[in-house]
């Protein structure tokens, strides 16, 4: 694995907003600093358990930090952009102006339909290339 690996991305495997989040994440860091883990995974199950996620109906995907702070809802979008190319780390400084409680809210609003909007998708898809080197599934 090439670069730094040190922040950890946990999104819904299931959800296709999710797929399409973690294809954006890794065409767009600026190093190579994100591993992906699905919810659903071994691996995933454990870390959610202990950021107070429920793997089994999960609202939010999640961001750690390389000391295991978990970065959620809006927070953790806005955490991941940060480490992106620009102009998407310009939008997470300028996102960051706004209230937490109005950007919770439009995560929010859009996390409960994700699956009516953007369809289901299977993690499977996302194993090629050097996407499936950053993608941990067990401890």
């Amino acid at each position: 694995m090439s670069g730094i690996t040190d922040l950890r991305v946990l999104f819904d495997g299931q959800c296709g907003l999710c797929s399409r989040t973690v294809q954006f994440l890794y065409k767009r860091e600026a190093r190579a600093r994100f591993t992906f883990t699905p919810l659903q995974s071994d691996l995933g199950r454990q870390l959610a358990a202990g950021i107070g996620i429920d793997p089994d109906d999960p609202a939010s995907f999640a961001v750690l930090d390389p000391v295991g702070k978990g970065y959620l809802r809006s927070t953790g979008a806005f955490f991941a952009l940060k480490h992106c190319r620009q102009p998407w780390s310009v939008f997470a400084i300028a996102a960051g102006l706004l209230p937490r409680a109005m950007t919770d809210f439009c995560y929010d609003f859009i996390a409960k339909r994700r699956l009516r909007f953007f369809g289901a998708a299977d993690v499977c898809s996302l194993q090629q290339g050097g996407l499936a080197e950053r993608m941990i599934t067990s401890p």
